[in-house]
């Protein structure tokens, strides 16, 4: 399928209008081959979100401790992804946790209402999150930059591992849509953008971080899709979320070892 340059150019909206909540021209439904080819930018939103993290972790440093501003950084990072992929862990923890046959599974992560795993889940996520960030941010300069503003795109990019490796659950619904007209260029595309980016920060350390990005969402798709028969916009929103926790942690941990390159 030959693609124009008009709908190429669309792709980086799309993926922007998609991973956070700036809209940047009136709600639309995007044909599932466009939204399926706008995954190789999603790196590229995540690199503007964290340098988003990064000039605001500046901006703060001066005015609060860092356990403060590890928060308000987290609460920036939540608000620019309207809570998604927050809500995404939550109903995939509820979802795997339960008991029942696959569509009993799926049933209560459609529902939506956060039970007591989603509640757990959110909770030692966060404050895992929390905790690791207030000890990067003491890092400063370059070390603290690079964490900021790779971790986001990290993220982001672990999903083109999931819907490459893994079916959707459900006949409908946003893993449907994506892997509907899948296409392994744009895959690559934001693969090579995320490895570009990752090396060029962080030097070897950037690559360790990609493959503990798609090790962590490798493994939540994988576990989930033992269950499910696949995975949903949920689990992408799960894998996301625990793939920057997973990045972060690994960071701090390279960050006390003559690995880190940065």
């Amino acid at each position: 399928m030959n693609v124009t340059l008009r709908e190429t150019l669309k792709y980086p909206l799309i993926a922007l209008e998609f991973l956070t909540i700036l809209r940047i021209s009136r709600p639309r439904i995007y044909e599932n081959s466009l939204f399926a080819r706008s995954i190789s930018c999603y790196p590229i939103i995540g690199l503007g979100i964290g340098a988003f993290l990064w000039i605001s972790a500046s901006l703060l440093e001066r005015l609060v401790e860092p356990e403060v501003n590890s928060v308000i950084l987290l609460i920036i990072l939540t608000v620019l992804s309207g809570g998604l992929h927050l809500d995404g862990l939550a109903d995939t923890a509820d979802g795997l946790a339960s008991q029942g046959s696959k569509a009993d599974k799926l049933g209560i992560m459609s529902v939506g209402n956060t039970g007591p795993a989603g509640v757990v889940a959110l909770a030692l996520t966060l404050l895992l999150q929390w905790v690791v960030l207030a000890e990067i941010l003491q890092l400063g300069g370059s070390l603290s930059r690079s964490a900021l503003i790779v971790t986001p795109m990290l993220g982001r990019w672990s999903v083109i591992p999931m819907v490459g490796l893994f079916p959707p659950a459900r006949l409908s619904g946003l893993g449907n849509s994506i892997q509907q007209s899948l296409i392994t260029i744009p895959m690559i595309i934001g693969t090579i953008i995320a490895i570009i980016a990752s090396t060029f920060m962080l030097g070897l350390t950037g690559i360790l971080l990609i493959f503990v990005a798609a090790a962590t969402s490798i493994t939540v798709a994988w576990f989930a899709s033992k269950q499910l028969e696949g995975i949903t916009g949920d689990i992408l929103g799960a894998g996301i979320e625990l793939s920057q926790t997973t990045v972060l942690v690994a960071f701090l941990i390279a960050s006390g070892t003559a690995f880190l390159l940065a």
